[in-house]
């Protein structure tokens, strides 16, 4: 059995198809407002290539960082390894966090009557 798509689980049907047919068969319309209205070929690609993806543009390099190795991962590329001196292991004198305080959290009426608990 093939492993669903994540990022298509909450697009399952889309205008009563399924969503493999749905996106083969779209056509999709972007108008893009510009402060003037363009001089040249140039100045409508400049345009064009802010907003869509071009063959020499990565994905992975237009999004925050927090998004980088999802992305990556999906593409089936290998993550970024970032080394940050800021993060510490717990070894070598080094003690896991704990809670100074921790009380217990505040629930709305609705929130009580749902049973929801954080």
């Amino acid at each position: 059995m093939a492993a669903k798509d994540p990022l298509r689980k909450s697009f399952f049907h889309v205008s009563g198809k399924r969503w493999r047919e749905f996106e083969q068969s779209a056509d999709l319309e972007v108008d893009l407002e510009l402060p003037s209205p363009p001089k040249d070929k140039q100045e409508v690609a400049a345009a064009m290539d802010a907003v869509f993806l071009t063959s020499e543009n990565e994905l992975a390099d237009c999004l925050p960082e927090c998004w980088k190795n999802f992305v990556l991962k999906e593409e089936g590329k290998a993550p970024v390894l970032k080394t940050d001196d800021s993060v510490y292991k717990v070894e070598n004198g080094v003690s896991p966090p704990r809670a100074i305080s921790a009380p217990d959290p505040q629930y709305s009426e609705v929130a009580r009557n749902a049973g929801l608990r954080g």
